[in-house]
């Protein structure tokens, strides 16, 4: 075991998900946002990267990731959440390959929900359907073989594209833009972007035609914030102008604000905190952070 793997079992971080129903547009223009945090009972589980597959009258359906202390590494569960009192109601594990597993972004095609979870420690990104009979994550095929990070797809102009990161340098300032061709993904472009800004925070959105995407800003540490920024497509060439940052409004999960999704008019976020010892914690975070943002 290395030393920043020695050095991480030391850490007792922990993740939460939030929810909020304020406007996208709203949220644009930087006014306030209230947000709402989920409940539960775990003393040695928390749940981060979330998606939301549903809003009903009410719950908050969730895909997101699931990491308990004994297990070691997360696996992708689906949430139920009461909108009303924020209770976590319900938890089934979906996905376990035995290696960590982190945000469930999913597509729709019909009435098929499939799901391509991050897997960068596999060294492959998998598609997956999802059984809701079963509750399981099926597999259907391998999208590329390579150590992808937080990888978005998009249909853009006629064209199925991808955007990740990958290892070693998933937090840096590459962002790798693969499209479709023949069945297979290969590289079309890679775009520097300013600081350590180029991993994916979350889904693409658009409000009234324009097109958003969600940045994590991995500068100060992995996790720290998100920038949410304008995409402008010129001559083929992808540019993010930055409209709004945003940091952990929680008083307790401060040191992190690392996913934004939305589905039917709410948004899902997730914060980071410690759960005790969080001047060590956070120390020794940082120098991890230290190595592996700046490769």
């Amino acid at each position: 075991m290395g030393v920043k793997d020695q050095l991480r079992k030391l850490i007792l971080q922990q993740w939460n998900i939030g929810f909020t129903e304020t406007l996208l547009q709203d949220i644009l223009d930087g006014k306030p946002i209230q947000y709402r945090w989920m409940k539960h009972r775990y003393t040695k589980r928390w749940f981060a990267d979330p998606f939301l597959l549903d809003v009903t009258e009410d719950d908050y359906i969730v895909l997101a990731e699931d990491f308990e202390d004994n297990r070691g590494y997360a696996v992708i569960s689906k949430l139920v959440v009461d909108k009303k009192t924020l209770e976590l109601k319900d938890v089934k594990q979906l996905l376990d390959r035995g290696t960590h597993l982190s945000f469930p972004i999913f597509i729709k095609r019909g009435e098929d929900v499939l799901v391509y979870p991050e897997n960068s420690q596999s060294g492959e990104l998998n598609l997956y359907k999802y059984d809701r009979e079963d509750e399981k994550l099926l597999k259907m095929e391998t999208l590329i073989n390579a150590p992808l990070t937080d990888a978005v797809l998009l249909e853009y102009e006629g064209e199925q594209l991808m955007f990740a990161t990958k290892l070693p340098n998933p937090n840096g300032n590459q962002l790798d833009i693969y499209v479709k061709k023949d069945g297979q993904y290969v590289l079309k472009d890679v775009v520097e972007v300013e600081g350590r800004t180029a991993r994916m925070g979350g889904n693409f959105f658009r409000v009234d035609g324009t097109l958003y995407r969600v940045a994590q800003d991995n500068n100060e540490c992995y996790g720290g914030a998100l920038i949410l920024q304008k995409v402008v497509v010129t001559d083929g060439k992808w540019l993010f102008e930055d409209v709004r940052r945003l940091t952990s409004p929680h008083p307790q999960y401060t040191t992190g604000f690392h996913t934004f999704n939305i589905c039917r008019g709410t948004v899902v976020v997730d914060i980071h905190g410690y759960r005790r010892h969080a001047w060590l914690s956070s120390f020794l975070t940082k120098a991890i952070n230290s190595v592996r943002t700046r490769r």
